[in-house]
């Protein structure tokens, strides 16, 4: 009888002693985990500081640059990034497991982050800013198009479509800022400041407007039969008499106060959510038994 009680006693001993073991293990393990995760998530941070940092340098080159479009995609990976952060380490000081499916659902999240910042830094990366001169585009004073301004439109939509072709994401929108600037000179003798800055600035917002409509029509007929779907959003700007970025030294007729800025990017809408929706999992069936029929 005592052999047996000091038998089962070092039964049960065991079993607390493995399972002791075990839990100290699982908490150990569970505890790596967190810490890669964490470290994972500061990685994507810092990646998405550095995206900021880029596209920062893109607007300081034009401040009307379509990169701008980029701050409300970072900033809202930023703040989910952040929480997931946060949380983490609220988990870390606590001590605190986190249940499989929120561990699951981090790992998802940050495994499509890391894709979703790597396709956001390739995008900028294949952007343009581009600068073109209204002497070749325009004929003095005019909103018209010249033959050479065709060419340079026509080189300029090539280039574009090369550096879109590199481009995987489908679909794909396509922001394009054109911005037209126009020196000091008047057109009539006797008319105030005032009435030639307004002329200067419509000259410019139509000049800008030719551009957007043949480019518009180019680009459109390039990509009809590519199977990428791709949308173009042209936005027009007249400057007037605006000094240009980076302009240095300028004068009343200066030749470099004639142009029409380009920025082009394929921008990812704030709209697309950072995880994506998980597929609802099929439920397959063995098909209904042939009953046969009676002769």
């Amino acid at each position: 009888m005592i052999r047996t009680k000091s038998t089962i006693a070092c039964f049960f001993f065991m079993i607390y002693w493995m399972f002791g073991c075990h839990s100290v293990q699982l908490s150990k393990s569970h505890q790596n985990t967190l810490n890669r995760y964490v470290w994972k998530t500061q990685q994507n941070l810092h990646k998405t500081a550095q995206l900021k940092s880029l596209v920062d340098h893109r607007i300081r080159l034009n401040p009307h640059s379509a990169a701008k479009d980029f701050y409300p995609v970072l900033d809202n990976v930023s703040k989910k990034l952040d929480k997931i952060h946060q949380k983490l380490r609220t988990q870390l000081i606590r001590r605190e497991a986190l249940p499989l499916t929120e561990i699951r659902k981090i790992r998802r999240t940050l495994k499509h982050t890391q894709r979703f910042l790597s396709q956001t830094n390739q995008h900028i990366l294949h952007g343009t800013e581009q600068i073109l001169e209204s002497d070749v585009l325009f004929e003095v004073g005019s909103t018209q198009l010249k033959a050479a301004g065709v060419v340079s439109l026509n080189q300029f939509a090539q280039f574009l479509k090369n550096r879109l072709d590199l481009l995987l994401a489908n679909p794909m929108q396509v922001k394009v800022a054109i911005a037209g600037y126009a020196d000091e000179q008047g057109f009539v003798r006797g008319e105030t400041d005032n009435q030639r800055q307004e002329k200067n600035r419509l000259l410019s917002l139509g000049r800008a407007t030719s551009v957007k409509h043949y480019l518009s029509v180019i680009l459109n007929r390039m990509f009809e039969n590519v199977s990428q779907d791709i949308r173009f959003d042209i936005q027009v700007e007249g400057k007037g008499e605006t000094l240009p970025p980076k302009l240095i030294d300028p004068h009343k007729n200066d030749r470099r106060r004639r142009i029409c800025t380009i920025s082009c990017y394929a921008v990812i809408p704030a709209q697309v959510p950072v995880v994506r929706q998980s597929r609802k999992s099929r439920r397959y069936t063995m098909p209904a038994p042939v009953v046969p029929s009676k002769k």
